[in-house]
């Protein structure tokens, strides 16, 4: 009788302990999908399977609505632009050079496009335009060259000044006649000018123009790249046109009919 109270029990335990491992399991299948598991290893622990790959989420907006995504227009390259006229920068063709008296302003007339009344192979001065020298030139950079279009011989095509080194106080000057052209900031080279008989040297690219006043002024400059003040005298002695250095008053003891002018386009 004893023997099978005793199998009884064990069976009732045995059900029991079989009714808690069923309850056990339901509770952990039910919580699984109630919590969340941050991390695949977290979740196997718990007997769950690992969480599928992370995808990427496309952009909503305000309304959690996804929003279409608009092709891109390709951008149009802007034209170019023109660069811009520097400001002092003009082409002349065929300008005459008027001649004013630097004191007074009065105007005596034209560079002319013929050699010196007095015998002389440097330019002297007219009273018309018709029979003024005609010059060609384009000063984007400056100093720059006056081509000659008209006057002048086809071997010396560039207006210049034939001479040497001016130094203040010797009354030396050079001449305004035909040349070969030099380089900018070149001291006299020996390049071929019209009045070889006053000097072999010459410079022809030493010419400034200032759009406001019309005014054309020449600057020498001496050996060693050395630019001088320069003035333009013309002496009716000898019907031609010199460059002097700013000390003026050693070449008017040597000239003294010569005086100070200024040289303009006439356009």
């Amino acid at each position: 009788m004893f023997q099978s109270k005793s199998i009884v029990v064990i069976l009732l335990l045995a059900i029991s302990q079989l009714a808690v491992a069923g309850t056990s399991h339901i509770n952990r299948a039910s919580l699984g999908g109630a919590v969340k598991h941050r991390t695949n290893a977290a979740r196997m622990a718990d007997g769950l399977a690992p969480l599928p790959p992370v995808q990427l989420k496309r952009r909503h907006g305000g309304g959690g609505q996804p929003q279409p995504q608009h092709p891109q227009t390709p951008t149009t390259p802007s034209k170019p632009q023109p660069s811009p006229t520097k400001p002092d920068c003009d082409d002349k063709k065929n300008q005459h050079l008027k001649c004013k008296k630097k004191q007074g302003g009065a105007t005596v007339g034209y560079v002319s496009k013929d050699w010196s009344k007095k015998g002389k192979r440097g330019f002297g001065l007219c009273s018309s335009n018709n029979d003024a020298l005609k010059v060609d030139f384009e000063n984007s950079v400056t100093p720059f060259p006056f081509k000659l279009s008209s006057g002048g011989k086809d071997s010396f095509p560039y207006l210049g000044f034939s001479g040497n080194n001016l130094k203040p106080g010797s009354g030396d000057s050079a001449v305004l006649t035909g040349t070969q052209q030099t380089n900018r900031g070149n001291a006299p080279s020996n390049v071929g000018n019209a009045f070889s008989n006053w000097s072999a040297n010459s410079e022809s690219t030493i010419w400034h123009y200032t759009r406001s006043s019309k005014l054309v002024e020449s600057k020498w400059v001496n050996t060693g790249g050395v630019t001088v003040d320069s003035k333009v005298f013309y002496d009716p002695s000898d019907d031609l046109f010199h460059l002097v250095t700013g000390d003026a008053t050693a070449f008017n003891k040597k000239c003294p009919n010569a005086y100070e002018v200024e040289l303009s386009l006439e356009d």
